[in-house]
């Protein structure tokens, strides 16, 4: 199996979440990019994460500052993703797709050698 298959499938879904139209609102669209990113992620072994380039890891930590919900409380248990995704200024939303589009590009160029 190719390496990064699972990561370009999640980050795509991602960026699908992120497209318009939000049926389900932006910050459910948001929160919902946010779990596809997680996953994506969290799934990343050290060896993996240690065979990103530079930009990917930029890209990466980045995204991880973005999804951190420390401090956070979900007193209404609708889901942390959620009340960070209602958190996010305009500009951090357009940072955020921007990072989640060059992770789902970078992924698939190395997954497949080309950028979905």
């Amino acid at each position: 199996m190719r390496k990064f298959t699972y990561q370009f499938e999640k980050f795509s879904l991602a960026r699908r979440c992120l497209m318009l139209p939000h049926s389900m609102g932006e910050a459910q669209s948001v929160a919902s990019a946010f779990q596809a990113c997680h996953r994506g992620l969290d799934e990343m072994g050290k060896d993996l994460r240690d065979s990103l380039d530079d930009n990917a890891r930029g890209w990466v930590s980045k995204l991880e500052e973005m999804m951190d919900t420390s401090g956070l409380k979900d007193e209404s248990q609708r889901g942390l993703f959620l009340v960070k995704a209602e958190t996010l200024s305009e500009d951090e939303m357009r940072e955020l797709a921007e990072c989640v589009d060059n992770l789902a590009y970078w992924f698939g160029r190395e997954a497949w050698g080309t950028g979905q």
